[in-house]
C-alpha cells in the first residue's frame, strides 16, 4: 500500500492511497462470494460460486464496487493508525476514488478533518456573579386570577354585554376596502376586559347583544407586531354570537379545596410561590450557565475550526427546530414562509450561534481532559437503568435506549453535565 499525505490547512489532511492488486484480492474474493449468495447462479449452491463464475456472470466491476467500501474501511483505518495516532477525526472521511479497474491499483483520496486543538488559560479568574432570585406579590395574584377565570361558572346571557362577560363573535376586518390576511374568524372567543384585541375593539363589543351586528374603524397601534398593519386604519365588520355571564369563585378556602392538594388559600398561594421561585432560579442559573459559556469563549484560544463542524451544527440545530415546529402539530414549510426564509437562509442566519455552540463543546472536552471527568461506565449503566424505567416499556424504546449510539449521547451528556457543575464551582460566586 503506497500513501502520500498533504495538509489542506491545520485543519484537514488529504491522503492519497494506493492499494495494489495483491491486496485487493482478499476482499474482491469475499464480494463475489456475498454476491452468489444475493444472486442465484446454475448450478451452485448459494455462496459457492468461484470467483471466475462469478465474474463471468455479473461482470468483474461489479465486483470491485461491491468490494471497494470494504477495502476503503480497512485499509484507510490502518493508514490512520499509522500516520495519525493518538488524533481525534471529526466526522466521517471524504472519499474520492480515483481509479479502480480489474488487475489495477484501487487508487482513492481520503480528506480527514482534525478536532480543533484548545488552549484555556485559567478561568478561576473569570468571575461571573450569582443573582439572588425574589417574586413579586403582583405575579402570585395574577396567577390567582388566571385560576378564577379558569374555574369561573358561564350562563347564558341576553342582554347587552359589559366587561367581565364572555362573547363569542365572527369579525372581518378590511384595510383600504381589502380583507387582510388572517383577519377573519368565526366564533372566536372573547371575555371583555382582558384586553386581547388591539385598543378600542372591546369597547367597541360592549353594549352589543346575541345576533346583533355592527361595523366600526379602529386604527392599528404605530407599534403593531404586524409591521404591514402598524398604523393603518382598519374596518371591522363583527356579528355577536352567543353570550355569557360568568361568575368568578371566591379567593376562600373553598375555592382552594377545588384545586387539589390544599386546604387554605395561603396554601395555593404559598405554592405558587414555590413555583414561580423555582422557575425563576432556573432560569437564573441558564442566564449565569450562558455568561459563563460565553466569558470561557473569550480566554479560550482555538486553532482552526473546520467550517464542516460549524455547518453540521447548524444543520442539527435546524432539525432541532424542525423536530419542535412538528412536535407541536406544525409543518416546517409553512414555519419557513412565516419567516419568508429559505432552509439555506435559515442556515446561513443561524451559523454564528452554531459556531459558539462548536466552541463550547470544545471547552467542555478540554475541561473534562483536565479535570479527568468522563462519564464512568457505572454512571452511564445507572442513568440508563432510570431512564428505562421511565421510557423503556416497550421493546422498540428499550432497544433503542440500549444502542451503542444513545450510550455514546448519554455518556456525552453526562460529562456536560459535570463539566457545567465543576465550571459553576470555580467560576459563579
Amino acid at each position: 500500500m503506497n500513501i502520500s499525505k498533504k495538509e489542506l490547512s491545520k485543519a484537514q489532511i488529504e491522503f492519497t492511497i494506493e492499494v495494489s492488486p495483491e491486496e485487493t484480492k482478499p476482499y474482491l474474493i469475499k464480494a463475489a462470494e456475498i454476491i452468489s449468495t444475493e444472486k442465484s447462479i446454475a448450478g451452485f449452491r448459494p455462496g459457492k460460486a468461484p470467483y471466475d463464475v462469478v465474474k463471468k456472470e455479473v461482470g468483474e466491476m461489479t465486483i470491485y464496487q461491491h468490494a471497494a467500501d470494504n477495502i476503503i474501511g480497512k485499509t484507510l483505518y490502518e493508514v490512520l493508525e499509522k500516520e495519525l495516532p493518538n488524533t481525534d477525526v471529526v466526522g466521517s472521511p471524504q472519499i474520492n476514488i480515483e481509479k479502480m479497474a480489474p488487475d489495477n491499483p484501487l487508487v482513492y483520496k481520503a480528506i480527514i478533518t482534525l478536532l480543533p486543538e484548545v488552549t484555556l488559560d485559567d478561568y478561576s479568574k473569570i468571575k461571573v456573579a450569582k443573582k439572588d432570585v425574589k417574586i413579586d406579590s403582583k405575579e402570585i395574584e395574577t396567577i390567582l386570577t388566571n385560576l378564577q377565570n379558569i374555574h369561573a361558572k358561564e350562563t347564558v346571557k341576553l342582554g347587552p354585554l359589559e366587561k367581565g362577560d364572555k362573547v363569542n363573535v365572527n369579525f372581518d376586518v378590511f384595510v383600504d376596502g381589502v380583507a387582510i390576511e388572517g383577519g377573519s374568524s368565526k366564533n372566536f372567543p372573547l371575555v371583555i376586559g382582558e384586553g386581547r384585541f388591539i385598543p378600542g375593539f372591546e369597547e367597541q363589543i360592549v353594549g352589543m347583544s346575541q345576533n346583533e351586528n355592527k361595523e366600526f374603524e379602529l386604527r392599528f397601534p404605530e407599534d403593531y407586531h404586524a409591521k404591514n398593519l402598524a398604523g393603518k386604519l382598519a374596518k371591522f365588520k363583527v356579528e355577536v354570537k352567543e353570550t355569557f355571564k360568568r361568575e368568578l369563585p371566591e379567593l376562600n378556602n373553598d375555592f382552594a379545596k377545588t384545586l387539589g392538594g390544599y386546604q387554605t388559600i395561603e396554601d395555593v398561594r404559598k405554592g405558587i410561590e414555590h413555583n414561580l421561585l423555582h422557575e425563576a432560579e432556573e432560569k437564573e442559573n441558564q442566564k449565569q450557565e450562558i455568561e459563563m459559556l460565553d466569558e470561557l469563549i473569550k480566554i479560550a484560544k482555538f486553532s482552526e475550526l473546520p467550517e464542516s463542524m460549524i455547518h453540521a451544527e447548524a444543520h442539527k440545530m435546524i432539525h432541532e427546530l424542525e423536530h419542535s415546529i412538528e412536535h407541536q402539530g406544525l409543518k416546517f414549510e409553512d414555519y419557513l414562509k412565516h419567516l419568508k426564509k429559505t432552509e439555506q437562509e435559515l442556515e446561513k442566519e443561524i451559523l454564528p450561534e452554531a459556531k459558539k455552540r462548536v466552541q463550547t463543546a470544545l471547552i467542555a472536552r478540554k475541561v473534562a481532559d483536565q479535570n479527568k471527568l468522563w462519564a464512568t461506565d457505572e454512571e452511564i449503566d445507572k442513568e440508563l437503568e432510570e431512564i428505562k424505567k421511565v421510557y423503556g416499556q416497550s421493546p422498540e424504546v428499550a432497544d433503542n435506549l440500549s444502542s451503542p449510539g444513545y450510550r455514546r449521547y448519554l455518556a456525552t451528556s453526562l460529562t456536560n453535565r459535570k463539566v457545567i457543575e465543576h465550571l459553576k464551582k470555580e467560576i459563579i460566586k
